[in-house]
């Protein structure tokens, strides 16, 4: 039997099963279903877990289930047997690990990932560019960003062409605190910035001195739009996005 990657709570579990088998849902039944949906993976269950919530379990499942000693363990120890060890929950006091509440407000999140492994890195590129084009506001903070050797490999151009069917978009670069780290740097990205503004003329860009340690990843964008807010830490930077020599990935947070 293969590993599935969650639980869910008793209640989930109900109301992942009155789906599965049509039954019909009531308006805060529907919202928490979506809610769950955003969330779900595939999930780990026992006999005892139908037992408690009175649902019937096909005997075949039952039999497989005891064969692989998951019957007879509580929901803690049968996330200890899952991928991700993890256990969804709509339970309002619940956010203590290994529980994870589908409501938005729990710090631990599911989210959308991609790894590139000496490979090229277009569709993170393509969706980078997707996510851009309907900004207003773009922040990104990567100290390595305005390094000398970025301009001259095209890095900065790269960069600036994700924002290039923007309809009029702000861009704020921030830049280390660092004093001789920032003024070389500050100089080098106005200095092509008043070159090759007229190539980006809706970007509208700024750039701001920031301290590396308040709350900044070091390799991060947020994009705020009308369609929603994102988040996206980049793991080796934006000169690795454009490469395939090193791994690379990238986490989008719906914020």
């Amino acid at each position: 039997m293969a590993l599935s990657e969650i639980v869910l709570c008793d209640s989930l579990l109900k109301l992942y099963l009155d789906f599965k088998n049509g039954n019909r849902l009531n308006l805060n039944e529907k919202k928490k279903l979506e809610q769950l949906l955003s969330h779900y993976k595939p999930h780990q269950t026992n006999k005892d877990q139908y037992d408690r919530i009175n649902a019937q379990m096909d005997t075949a499942m039952e039999a497989q289930l005891q064969a692989a000693g998951f019957n007879g363990l509580n929901e803690r120890d049968l996330a200890k047997k899952t991928k991700l060890k993890l256990i969804l929950t709509d339970a309002k006091s619940t956010y203590a690990y290994p529980y994870v509440n589908i409501d938005g407000c729990d710090s631990l999140k599911l989210t959308f990932s991609g790894t590139f492994k000496n490979k090229p890195r277009s569709k993170c590129v393509e969706h980078l560019k997707a996510m851009c084009s309907s900004a207003n506001h773009v922040i990104v903070y990567d100290k390595y960003l305005c390094d000398s050797k970025n301009f001259s490999s095209g890095i900065i151009s790269n960069f600036f062409d994700l924002l290039k069917s923007a309809e009029n978009v702000e861009l704020t670069i921030l830049l280390p605190l660092a004093p001789d780290l920032y003024a070389k740097q500050h100089a080098d990205i106005g200095a092509w910035w008043k070159s090759n503004s007229k190539n980006y003329p809706k970007v509208h860009c700024a750039f701001q001195q920031v301290d590396a340690t308040n709350d900044y990843h070091d390799r991060y964008m947020k994009i705020n739009s009308p369609t929603g807010d994102v988040e996206v830490l980049l793991s080796s930077g934006f000169d690795h996005l454009f490469g395939s020599a090193q791994d690379f990935t990238y986490v989008v947070t719906p914020i």
